[in-house]
């Protein structure tokens, strides 16, 4: 088949209609899901609960039950402007049985949004993003009044009755993408500067005093895109960056920019010093979309890449580049493992996935790693993803008709050992978690609504039946 040749949709005769409707098996694995009554982007807790901050219903008793009020403009400017009600950020927490257990509103008369959630061990849920101004904060914040502040940060009780604090974030802050919690209750926020480079803020634990302030940057554009936080306050930053001059270490695993775009991995220590920095990427345009550690300190990486020739080790999934016939132009997801010094590639792969969808969401989207260094991920493919003997869920079922959630497992050196298609209709995976018990919990969205499911994939000498999609 040529590219393009594969997106004409007909009509297929009876006998071949009933035998895709009578094509079900006993599968290797299982895959159970539950409806969720938020949508949007999600988190996972150690205890299996859901955490959103995109949009749903708001609880009675939670921390603000009415919208911030005010009227915003949409629209392409001028006579096209039409007045709405602003919205505000919102917050929820659905229990393991997709059960609300509170929404609440989080915002003030102008636009409010949520870009980045994060809980802690007591299930606090510490939320970040922009906003219009006139937010509402805190007595004790760190910034309780600025005009000219874009972007806040704030913490919700464990049972989403009370702010326990808000604050804006300082000037310097253009933009958020991600925030870490460490042991401690400080709160590690990353994002884009009002200079156009990486920058990373710690907050006190009650949201008084900014704790460091940093930039990352060189003469170009330079943006954080993920961080994680240890016991010690020390911090992983990942992001991308334009910038052939961005602040490497001597040490670290590439020293050059490569292409277009790198991605950079940084570690910060707990007063904010660089520990090291480093490049990882090839001669397109590549970036991260996800950040693990392992309990060695290795640290793991995944995103998306239009680089053949992004560095990739033998033995790997897919150590070499390949355009499926439902990609543009690229290859699409990657995943790597990096030593915990920042200066050795351990492993490193593609991942054949989508490379574009909707204009924003891409490729390898989620990741999650055992305390051993495997690796699970997650993110959009179309028909033809290698699945395994051991997949719940064999056959590709996109109504789409192009793509579907797809979920893989990789071993300590990068090898794939289990994969599969994980839903329909474009589900697009907005969180992934491994609760211990040998399945993976996953959260996607699509446009029926947020899903929650729990997949397990077969054990060892399992056989694959034969499938038929129900669209090419």
């Amino acid at each position: 088949l040529t590219r393009g040749s594969v997106r004409h949709r007909q009509a297929l005769p009876l006998a071949m209609t009933l035998l895709l409707a009578s094509s079900l098996w006993a599968q290797p694995g299982n895959i159970a899901s539950i409806p969720q009554p938020v949508s949007g982007p999600e988190i996972f807790d150690a205890a299996g609960n859901l955490y959103s901050f995109g949009s749903g219903p708001v609880t009675p008793g939670a921390a603000q039950t009415q919208s911030g009020g005010g009227t915003c403009l949409i629209g392409s400017g001028g006579f096209f402007e039409i007045p709405v009600p602003c919205p505000d950020a919102y917050v929820a927490k659905v229990d393991p049985s997709g059960n609300l257990v509170w929404g609440t509103y989080l915002g003030g008369p102008t636009g409010d949004q949520a870009a980045a959630l994060a809980v802690d061990g007591a299930g606090n849920a510490f939320v970040t993003g922009g906003t219009g101004g006139s937010f509402p904060t805190t007595a004790n914040a760190a910034i309780a009044v600025s005009t000219t502040g874009r972007a806040f940060a704030a913490k919700i009780s464990a049972d989403g009755s009370r702010v326990l604090y808000s604050t804006y974030l300082p000037d310097t802050v253009a933009g958020t993408s991600a925030i870490a919690i460490d042991p401690q209750g400080n709160a590690y926020i990353a994002g884009l500067s009002s200079t156009r480079h990486a920058i990373v803020v710690k907050l006190n634990a009650d949201g008084s005093a900014f704790l460091y302030n940093v930039s990352l940057a060189g003469s170009n554009w330079d943006y954080a895109a993920a961080i994680l936080a240890d016991a010690a306050g020390n911090v992983i930053v990942a992001g991308q960056t334009t910038s052939p001059d961005f602040p490497v270490s001597s040490g670290g695993l590439q020293r050059r920019l490569r292409g277009a775009q790198n991605l950079f991995i940084a570690k910060l220590d707990s007063s904010g010093s660089v520990v090291f920095s480093t490049y990882l990427g090839g001669s397109g345009t590549d970036a991260p979309a996800a950040l693990q550690t392992d309990s060695a300190g290795n640290i793991y990486v995944a995103g998306q890449t239009t680089s053949f020739d992004f560095p990739t080790t033998s033995g790997s999934f897919e150590p070499a580049a390949t355009v499926p016939l439902w990609n543009n132009t690229s290859p699409a997801g990657f995943v790597a493992a990096i030593g915990a010094d920042g200066s050795t590639l351990s492993w490193s792969t593609y991942v054949t996935s989508v490379d574009s969808y909707t204009g924003s969401y891409r490729c390898v989207t989620q990741l999650a790693v055992t305390a051993s260094g495997e690796a699970y991920i997650a993110g959009l493919a179309g028909a033809g993803f290698p699945v395994t003997a051991s997949a719940p869920q064999i056959c590709f079922d996109a109504t789409d008709p192009y793509y579907d959630a797809c979920v893989a497992h990789l071993d300590t050196h990068g090898a794939l050992l289990d994969a599969t298609y994980a839903g329909q209709s474009a589900i697009f995976p907005y969180a992934l978690s491994l609760p211990g018990d040998g399945s993976v919990l996953l959260a996607s969205t699509s446009t029926s609504g947020s899903i929650r499911s729990q997949l397990r994939f077969g054990g060892a000498g399992g056989s694959a039946p034969a499938c038929l999609s129900p669209s090419v």
